[in-house]
């Protein structure tokens, strides 16, 4: 396993990164960059919100940095930031088509002016079929729904490897 010390995004650079408060304490996962950010998320009130200065690095990057020849899958849950996290991954997602987990939800995705369908739109025109959690196994599913907050992207190729 290999710890970077950076946010994942479309490009590398330096983002501010909000970083909620609920009774004092930090709520890690909620926080979310402001790069890209299109409209405010979720208000709650009894939080507070704290910014910070994050270094931002691309999947692809990281990836080259470290060696990694292979990638089979990745799991993505960065609160709507999903899609540009997957620009950030372009020659990993050609090179290896590893499946993809991802939180798919139009309530983050939201303040990044994109909805889940748009996601899922991409990623079927790269080949994915989408899958759902449903009782004890992953079925196909044709569209998003607000029944469900992950989803698994993957080609016929991911599943005979």
């Amino acid at each position: 396993m290999r710890v970077c010390n950076a946010a994942l995004g479309l490009a590398s650079g330096a983002a501010r990164l909000a970083l909620p408060f609920r009774f004092g304490l930090p709520v890690h996962g909620w926080a979310h960059l402001r790069m890209r950010q299109e409209r405010p998320g979720r208000a709650v009130s009894f939080m507070t919100e704290r910014e910070l200065e994050a270094e931002v690095r691309t999947v692809d990057e990281v990836c080259a940095e470290h060696g990694v020849e292979r990638v089979h899958f990745m799991k993505l849950d960065v609160e709507g930031f999903e899609s540009a996290v997957l620009e950030g991954a372009e020659e990993v997602l050609e090179r290896d088509r590893p499946a993809l987990m991802l939180e798919n939800e139009d309530r983050h995705l939201d303040k990044y002016g994109t909805t889940s369908a748009e996601v899922a739109a991409a990623l079927r025109a790269r080949g994915c079929a989408m899958y759902a959690w449903r009782g004890r196994g992953w079925a196909r599913g044709a569209a998003v729904t607000g029944a469900r907050r992950n989803y698994l992207f993957a080609t016929a190729e991911t599943w005979l490897r």
